[in-house]
């Protein structure tokens, strides 16, 4: 007898997780549908997507249209945990970030012998340049552009130091959602200290090029 009683309550226990799980899937999400047209504007997307996993073959520079597509798997910062088998479930979204106006773009300390690595964005940073300014180590060059006085360099700063350096004309952004979500256990949790290393630098050389003007 007690055996089919532990029977029936694994069955009603199951029961109960698929229809938890049925709740999980059926929940609301609103895809985001973003452009960035600033600094400003790049900030409060550098936070959205910040722990965005992405591989590295999941990204493309069209350099004919001049646009840069990253393909990435999205933390929703902006949805709330839900509780499921007394453990908090979080939501990800697959998410397509796109930037225009591309010059050029550069990696940096990304493992060419693994293309299967996997890396974490930990932020997004923009820095105005003069368009007639290059620094003697070439980490920023200005995009030649004759109407305009200024040019960008917007960092994609990732774990394991690894970076993407893309030239603009101008900062141009659209950050774009799937439909379908994912659900995972594990939120995200990583020390600053490498971003604040890289906005630091950042900070720096943005210094440099107003002493240069």
């Amino acid at each position: 007898m007690g055996a089919k009683k532990k029977k029936i309550s694994s069955f009603l226990n199951q029961a109960q997780e698929k229809i938890k799980a049925r709740s999980f899937a059926a929940s609301a999400h609103i895809p985001l549908r973003l452009k960035a047209i600033n600094g400003d504007d790049l900030d409060i997307m550098a936070v959205l997507m910040q722990d965005a996993i992405i591989s590295h073959p999941n990204s493309y520079y069209d350099k004919e249209q001049g646009t840069f597509t990253l393909k990435s798997n999205r933390f929703c910062w902006e949805t709330r945990h839900y509780r499921f088998n007394h453990q908090k479930v979080y939501q990800r979204v697959l998410t397509c970030l796109q930037f225009q106006e591309i010059t050029h773009v550069q990696h940096l300390n990304f493992k060419k012998e693994s293309a299967s690595a996997y890396y974490n964005l930990l932020t997004m940073t923009a820095i105005q340049i003069p368009s007639h300014w290059t620094d003697k180590n070439n980490m920023v060059q200005a995009t030649e552009n004759k109407d305009k006085k200024y040019s960008y360099t917007i960092d994609l700063i990732f774990s394991h130091d690894a970076r993407i350096r893309l030239h603009a004309t101008e900062i141009k952004a659209i950050l774009l959602d799937s439909e379908e979500t994912s659900y995972t256990n594990k939120k995200p949790a990583h020390t600053t200290k490498d971003v604040g290393r890289y906005i630091i630098a950042n900070a720096i050389r943005e210094y440099k090029n107003q002493k240069e003007v």
